[in-house]
């Protein structure tokens, strides 16, 4: 549980979007009842969107993707060294930390308000879905680690590595070990972030760790989520299967038309035409 005084911090990355699509996200979140500090790193915005975002309190740190240790590391991957620079400097700032996606995430609730253990805690995918019968979860873990790793955690449900919450030293080990194995590569494509949160998972490497179900957890990740299964209050607010409000909602988008407050026009808010491959890469941010 949430403890009185505790400083909590949101750390996210963005690139290339205009405020309407981001809003969602910033806006519900202010609206939940978190108080603690909302850390965006950001690329392509324009003077108007920063100006909406800054007078919400929003922290805003430019970065410049000329500045990647290389040219073969993608932004799903670069941001956690972002994030790993920024908590070596001030992380002895705050108690608590949520790596999360932007784009696709709003709350309902203070993430950060749920009876919440020590250490490390990630957040599972629909139960029906496995890293194995997942076409992108089992190729990009078969792409990095080969057959038998893929075979091993095959049958696991999916963690996804867009929601990642815990007290500052577990989520400085998680992010470590992130970028420690990201630099190791000669290659960190799309999927290197997910593929190797999973391993990090399955493979006992993150010490006081406790994985919560969508369908009972405080986070709900909806890309595999039958549509039938979405449950609303008269408030319109997601309750999860035991009856709970959800807290955080990932992926909300691709259930069109259940998430009015927090869905836009088809292509608003993009700032800039980027191409498939860079809008593929937004998506995941």
């Amino acid at each position: 549980m949430q403890h009185t005084g505790e400083r909590n911090l949101v750390l996210g990355t963005v690139r290339g979007y205009g405020f309407a699509q981001l809003q969602p996200f910033v806006d519900s979140l202010r609206g939940s009842g978190f108080g603690g500090t909302l850390v965006l790193f950001a690329a392509g915005l324009d003077a108007p969107t920063q100006q909406q975002l800054r007078a919400r309190g929003v922290v805003l740190i430019d970065y410049d993707e000329r500045e990647f240790p290389r040219q073969q590391i993608e932004i799903v991957c670069y941001r956690f060294l972002l994030y790993q620079a920024f908590l070596r400097v001030h992380g002895a700032e705050f108690d608590n930390v949520l790596l999360c996606d932007v784009r696709d995430v709003a709350f309902q609730r203070d993430p950060f308000d749920f009876p919440r253990p020590e250490g490390l805690c990630c957040f599972l995918e629909d139960r029906r879905m496995t890293i194995g019968s997942c076409a992108f979860n089992s190729r990009w873990t078969r792409d990095l680690f080969g057959p038998e790793v893929a075979t091993r955690l095959a049958p696991q449900a999916i963690s996804c590595a867009g929601t990642t919450l815990g007290s500052t030293a577990a989520v400085r080990d998680y992010v470590d070990q992130q970028v420690e194995y990201f630099l190791s590569l000669p290659v960190a494509l799309l999927g290197t972030d997910q593929a190797h949160h999973n391993f990090m998972i399955y493979s006992g490497m993150l010490p006081q760790l406790t994985l919560f179900p969508n369908e009972s957890g405080p986070v709900m990740t909806l890309g595999y989520r039958p549509p039938e299964l979405l449950v609303f209050d008269t408030a319109g607010r997601l309750r999860n299967d035991v009856g709970q409000i959800v807290s955080t909602i990932h992926q909300y988008d691709r259930h069109p038309g259940r998430f009015p407050r927090f869905e836009l026009p088809t292509g608003a808010g993009l700032l800039q035409d980027t191409g498939s491959a860079a809008v593929e890469q937004l998506e995941r941010v």
